[in-house]
């Protein structure tokens, strides 16, 4: 590493200029998976064929490991999570990432680690608004985030796309290929970040407005879910959510799903909790957030796997009804995977959420950020903020097969910026060798996510779950 000195007018300009050679130790280090293997000694000794393996262990219990959450969970809402499971097996895989993080610890691996999503099935990439407004493709869901195998998050993403089609009537044969082809996606993103430089790839992002769309049935449904992404703004939420009631907006109650559920006492716990999340926003965030004031908050269930954590949404006005600013407080546990992984010293759950979505999303919301409130670790973020899914069961063939490359794609970009891009790059190299392997996989698996579901069905009917 070289470094120039220039001065300007009282200031110094440095230029750091690498001085690279294909023998230097920096190029060697680049290749490898940071224990000193290159990408051939990788392949030797975990194959790309072996990906497709798949084998129960003597001591794997879905239902215990089910269990086990919720321990951790409200009490009242935990039916409801099992309910929303018991749709069909590709809701139950929803719910169940902490039973695919077991079954995935069981598998080989490259030892290349990244930040993974954790919980990167197709329903949890979507559409929202950067910064700037602009609406982004991308992941939007970090529960489960943390520093790990970055085959662990394509494996889920292949098994999903497989149980995510056969749920909307697609056949076996069909979504494979749709596995088979995000998984190339993926392969190919990798290797075209290998070309790019580092901060051009932190900077790409994938724009709903660029994204080529041959068919124009497909495109006027983009075209409508886009528009109603837009629409889904702070205003909108409290037209929906909130009415008044004796003079003062509140929220509308819906229980169990939203309720109010705080005594005066408690309420004054959660303003000391936003308190702590205003300091891990930048402050010219803070300046903005600080013309807003509390006015009503609601316990709110969403999702499938996050029923029954503690997660709240919150009322803010600014200078009169009509400048609403709704926020979503959500409970931040331990990941799944922190079992089978070394963590890194983040200060808390809410921490490791924000931590990992500011690494691998393209755009994150301004006011995202972190605290702490009665000992429960959470993160904050806009309920809405042009957010957007794309509705599996409205969607033909080609739609969900260039949905399921999206996928792939954009988690290359996230973990490309996270990890060694070169190494796996090299490690997935030119054939199909690893797609076909990934595919064959999630299609066993999702053989035995369906006999789970079952399991789960029949505990339900014998008692075993509410």
């Amino acid at each position: 590493m070289l470094y120039s000195h220039y001065r300007q007018h009282g200031c110094y300009i440095v230029l750091v200029t690498l001085a690279l050679n294909m023998d230097n130790e920096r190029v060697r280090n680049m290749q490898n998976n940071g224990n000193g293997e290159n990408w051939k000694e990788i392949r030797g000794r975990v194959p790309r064929s072996s990906h497709a393996e798949w084998g129960i262990s003597e001591e794997r219990d879905p239902l215990s490991i089910l269990r086990s959450q919720d321990k951790t969970r409200i009490e009242e809402l935990v039916p409801i999570r099992y309910e929303r499971m018991s749709v069909s097996p590709f809701t139950y895989f929803r719910g169940a990432a902490a039973v695919m993080a077991h079954d995935l610890s069981k598998t080989s691996v490259t030892g290349i680690h990244v930040q993974i999503c954790g919980d990167a099935h197709i329903g949890n990439f979507g559409i929202f608004g950067s910064p700037e407004g602009t609406l982004l493709f991308d992941i939007n869901d970090f529960d489960e985030t943390i520093r790990g195998p970055w085959e662990w998050d394509l494996k889920r993403l292949a098994a999903s796309i497989i149980l995510g089609g056969e749920s909307v009537g697609f056949g076996r044969k069909e979504c494979m290929k749709y596995a088979f082809n995000a998984v190339q996606s993926y392969k190919e993103t990798m290797k075209e970040a290998t070309g790019m430089n580092t901060l051009d790839l932190w900077y790409t992002k994938i724009k709903i407005s660029e994204i080529d769309i041959k068919k124009d049935k497909i495109k006027k449904r983009v075209d409508a879910i886009n528009a109603k992404a837009r629409s889904r703004t702070s205003q909108k939420a409290m037209e929906k959510f909130t009415h008044i009631i004796d003079g003062e907006r509140k929220f509308i109650e819906n229980p169990p799903i939203i309720e109010h559920v705080f005594s005066d006492e408690e309420l004054r716990f959660v303003h000391n909790g936003m308190k702590s999340y205003r300091e891990t926003i930048s402050s010219e965030k803070r300046l903005i957030l600080n013309r807003f004031r509390v006015v009503d908050i609601v316990r709110k269930v969403v999702g499938v796997g996050s029923v029954g954590t503690p997660c709240y949404a919150v009322l803010l006005l600014g200078k009169d009804d009509n400048d609403p600013l709704i926020m979503q407080v959500k409970g931040a546990s331990k990941s799944v995977f922190e079992p089978y992984l070394k963590t890194d010293a983040y200060v808390n759950g809410g921490h490791r959420v924000v931590a990992g979505q500011r690494a691998i999303q393209a755009g994150s919301d301004i006011f995202l950020g972190w605290g702490k409130l009665n000992e429960n670790d959470f993160y904050v973020r806009q309920l809405w903020n042009m957010k957007g899914s794309i509705p599996m069961e409205e969607i033909r063939e080609e739609g969900f097969d260039l949905y399921g490359q999206a996928c792939g794609k954009a988690l290359a970009y996230a973990h490309a910026n996270t990890g060694n891009r070169f190494a796996i790059s090299d490690y997935l190299g030119k054939s199909d060798t690893f797609a076909e392997a990934v595919a064959e996989f999630a299609g066993k698996y999702a053989d035995q996510t369906q006999k789970d579901h079952r399991q789960l069905l029949d505990a339900m009917e014998n008692g075993v779950f509410e």
